[in-house]
């Protein structure tokens, strides 16, 4: 009975890799209520719905790391149909209402994200099974993006990558600030936090603290 209780409190992380630039849709699962939490939908919510078929997995919401169009692009299908609700750092809601600020007119077509559009209380966590998930703000690839921390799992977005960072050539990035956050917010973090990205393959804090090339201590340009 014992470790049947410890497997419970256990939250699962599945990968969904979704729509035009392969973007990592993570679903967090409590197996205790076959309930998942939904991170950056980006597209293909068929594939995203059908996936929750087969584990027999409900989303009762959606969480997003930033509000970039290849992160959003399925929030409102998946809203309509499961009759759901998005939420986004405050600083990124004007840009997933935005086709220009969220890339959408330049990736494929215009969209944005309807006005039901909620935001995280800043330094709330959110409260899933029986875990607090800490809501870490690490602006610089956008104003509003965040990582999600729990348990030794950091769900990062376009924060942070093996072996690179997110992109700041689109608007409202900041290069300087994206280092900072990632210095600040993640490399205090253990070494063997695992890191699940929002493009690519996982990795983990140490790695990262040791090898990635854009990190101050690495990089003999700071």
């Amino acid at each position: 009975m014992h470790l049947n209780r410890m497997v419970m409190k256990n939250l699962e992380i599945h990968t969904i890799v979704v729509g035009l630039l392969e973007t990592n849709c993570y679903l967090i699962e409590d197996p205790a209520q076959r309930r998942a939490m939904c991170i950056d939908p980006g597209g293909d919510a068929e594939k995203i719905l059908l996936f929750c078929k087969k584990k027999q997995l409900v989303i009762d919401r959606i969480l997003l790391t930033h509000g970039h169009y290849d992160h959003i692009g399925a929030v409102n299908a998946l809203v309509d149909m499961l009759d759901i609700q998005a939420w986004i750092h405050p600083d990124d809601v004007e840009m997933a209402c935005s086709p220009t600020l969220n890339l959408s007119s330049m990736i494929t077509a215009p969209y944005q994200i309807d006005s039901y559009i909620q935001y995280f209380e800043v330094g709330e966590p959110v409260n899933f099974g029986e875990q607090k998930i800490s809501i870490l703000h690490t602006p610089g690839h956008t104003p509003g993006s965040v990582c999600f921390y729990w348990d030794h799992q950091l769900i990062s977005g376009d924060t942070i990558f093996r072996n690179s960072i997110g992109r700041t050539d689109f608007p409202k990035a900041d290069p300087e600030q994206l280092i900072e956050s990632i210095e600040l917010k993640l490399m205090p973090l253990d070494d063997n936090v695992r890191i699940f990205p929002g493009h690519g393959m996982t990795t983990t804090i140490g790695h990262e603290r040791e090898k990635n090339p854009f990190l101050a201590r690495n990089n003999s340009i700071f």
